[in-house]
Order: structure tokens, then sequence, then C-alpha cells
């Protein structure tokens, strides 16, 4: 597995609500790979995984 980098993790941080429940982060090229209990609050809003994408520079898979 590949390790997420500092700036990756801390721009994930930045970008995703606090209400949303991250459980583990894989990067899995070329996706980065977020896994959640709650898949649908991701869904609610339509720009989050958008904004997640460009501003990690990678494809974001839920």
């Amino acid at each position: 597995m590949i390790q997420l980098t500092p700036t990756c993790t801390t721009a994930l941080e930045k970008k995703s609500p606090s209400h949303l429940d991250v459980t583990d982060i894989q990067y899995e090229v070329p996706d980065l790979v977020i896994y959640t209990e709650n898949p649908q609050e991701f869904a609610k809003d339509d720009s989050l995984l958008g904004s997640l994408a460009n501003a990690l520079r990678k494809r974001v898979t839920i």
C-alpha cells in the first residue's frame, strides 16, 4: 500500500466536512479510495467529490 502524503491528508481534512465519518483512506493507483460508514453523506453535497478530487489532483472513489 502506498502511504498518503501529508499534503494529501491535510487537503482531505480541510475539504471534507467534519460530520463525515471517514474510516480509512487508501491510495489504489490511480484512485484515492475513501472508506466511510455513511457514503450517502458524501452524495448529499454534489460539489464535494469534485472539490476533493481537484484539491488532491486524484480520482476519488467512495
